[in-house]
C-alpha cells in the first residue's frame, strides 16, 4: 500500500530506525546533489492540519529535518536508533583526485 508519493526526488537511499518510526532518504555516491532527509512516519496529526488529515494515513508522514553532506558514500543508524552517521569514503567515491601540471 502506497501511502506517499515524493515527487522530484533524486533519493536513491532509504533506511528505516532499527525501531521503526523514523527513516532517512539520502542521495550518495553523487557529484551534485547530497542531501540527507529526516522523516517521522508517526506524527501526531493536530487540529491545526484539520479534521480530514486525522483520517488521512499519508498525513503522518512529516519531514523533520534536511542536512547536507557533501560526497556522502553511507549512512547508518546506531542499535538505540536515536543518532544517524553519515561518511564519505575515498574507496567508494568516484571521485578522480589525480595532479597535473
Amino acid at each position: 500500500m502506497c501511502l506517499e508519493t515524493l515527487e522530484k526526488k533524486t533519493t536513491n537511499w532509504m533506511s528505516w530506525s532499527p525501531h521503526g518510526r523514523h527513516f532517512v532518504l539520502a542521495t550518495l555516491r553523487s557529484q551534485s546533489v547530497f542531501d540527507i532527509e529526516f522523516w517521522d512516519s508517526d506524527f501526531e496529526v493536530t487540529a491545526e492540519r484539520g479534521e480530514s488529515a486525522k483520517n488521512d494515513a499519508a498525513a503522518s508522514i512529516q519531514l523533520m529535518n534536511t542536512q547536507e553532506h557533501y560526497g556522502v558514500t553511507d549512512i547508518e543508524w546506531d542499535p538505540t536508533g536515536r543518532f544517524v552517521i553519515s561518511s564519505s569514503s575515498m574507496w567508494r567515491q568516484g571521485v578522480n583526485n589525480e595532479f597535473h601540471r
